[in-house]
């Protein structure tokens, strides 16, 4: 992990796409014009003509030379190791840079922490926001529900990054704790103050800072999936949940398209069929929580082997238009994180709790044992 985190201009050129680099230098540093080159003048063969310095006017002293050209030759080697692997996976570079350029950025740098020794936390937050969700579209009557407004978050988990690796820590949307420093709600209602709140709250309450801010919606998902082609997970027994939209008869490896991938995820009454008796999954919300554990590692697994540059295209196309992405992080962290995501799958972590009730809500409260879990992703 590259202890230089200090974000880059948005104009800075591509860096790696898949290579665990330092950040890539902005090579803009290096001056393109002349004192012999002049706007709109021809490039020609011809030698540049000696200009002797006015002695009238004072100049500064001269740099070093050789640190200098060491340091502008480190630049360029990175930059060529990182247009090399973009080669290879089939990705143009250009492609890459643009498609990065044209994701939403929301404005939450003053809650982030840079990367430390200890990693970086990505933030990763899937709404249950309808919009962009067409009447028409399969399963629109269950997705956009009756009465249906407002926004909360379906999906609340940290990933952490490091040399070593990654994990990912999954928080119930019914876990119970003070918002943004305020009175305690379930913290899936944090996201109705904007993503800064969830950021601060993960931060004060769960002593958990935050690197990157990634948040996807619902037609964001249908989208993404639908752009991988579908998502193969392996279930032990038929599933259906009436009330997600989720039938899945079958048992054994069963490849979701985006509809069923979105019931599936969401599903919160995920009943199994097993021996012709139909058994509701009592676990609930935590229930929800490792499903989408499970599907979160099958998408990664099918970027992560997927050797097709159109489908990769494809994917990176839906995934720049599926997202909000903080304003902070930067190109180079994207091909850091991406790198290091494709070296393994990340450890799955649910954070300990306990049932309770307050005020007559059924809610989920930090058990004693959850600090132990919580220090492994501490990066401050």
């Amino acid at each position: 992990m590259s202890p230089d985190q200090n974000p880059r201009p948005r104009n800075d050129p591509p860096g790696d796409v898949r290579g665990r680099l330092s950040r890539v230098p902005n090579i803009d540093d290096v001056p393109l014009e002349s004192a012999w080159l002049k706007p709109g003048q021809p490039l020609g063969r011809t030698a540049p003509p000696i200009i002797s310095p006015d002695p009238a006017v004072p100049t500064d002293p001269p740099l070093p030379e050789e640190p200098r050209r060491r340091r502008l030759r480190f630049r360029w080697v990175l930059l060529g190791f990182a247009l090399l692997v973009i080669a290879g996976l089939g990705i143009p570079a250009c492609t890459a840079w643009q498609t990065f350029g044209s994701i939403e950025r929301v404005p939450v740098s003053d809650v982030l922490v840079p990367a430390t020794a200890e990693g970086r936390n990505v933030l990763l937050v899937g709404t249950d926001s309808r919009a962009g969700i067409e009447a028409d579209q399969d399963n629109a009557g269950l997705i956009l529900g009756a009465g249906t407004v407002g926004e909360r978050s379906d999906t609340i988990i940290v990933v952490n990054i490091t040399d070593d690796g990654s994990k990912m820590l999954s928080l119930p949307r019914d876990l119970w704790l003070p918002i943004n420093s305020g009175s305690p709600q379930r913290i899936n209602t944090a996201i109705a103050q904007g993503p800064e709140a969830v950021i601060r709250t993960i931060d004060l309450e769960l002593g958990i800072a935050v690197s990157s801010y990634v948040q996807i919606d619902l037609a964001g998902f249908i989208d993404l999936v639908d752009a991988v082609g579908g998502v193969t997970i392996t279930i032990p027994h038929p599933a259906f949940d009436r009330a997600s939209g989720l039938d899945l008869p079958v048992a054994g490896e069963v490849e979701l398209d985006s509809v069923q991938a979105l019931a599936f995820v969401r599903s919160r009454r995920y009943t199994e069929m097993i021996d012709g008796q139909e058994v509701a999954d009592p676990t609930s919300d935590l229930g929800r929580v490792a499903r989408q554990q499970d599907f979160i590692r099958a998408l990664l697994d099918e970027l992560t082997n997927e050797r097709n540059p159109l489908v990769l295209n494809d994917a990176l196309g839906s995934m720049a238009d599926a997202v909000v992405l903080d304003d902070r992080t930067t190109f180079s962290d994207v091909l850091d994180i991406a790198q290091t995501l494709r070296t393994g799958l990340p450890a799955s972590v649910v954070v300990p709790t306990q049932p309770a009730s307050i005020g007559g809500r059924s809610v989920l409260q930090l058990r004693a044992d959850s600090e132990e879990v919580l220090q492994e992703f501490r990066i401050n």
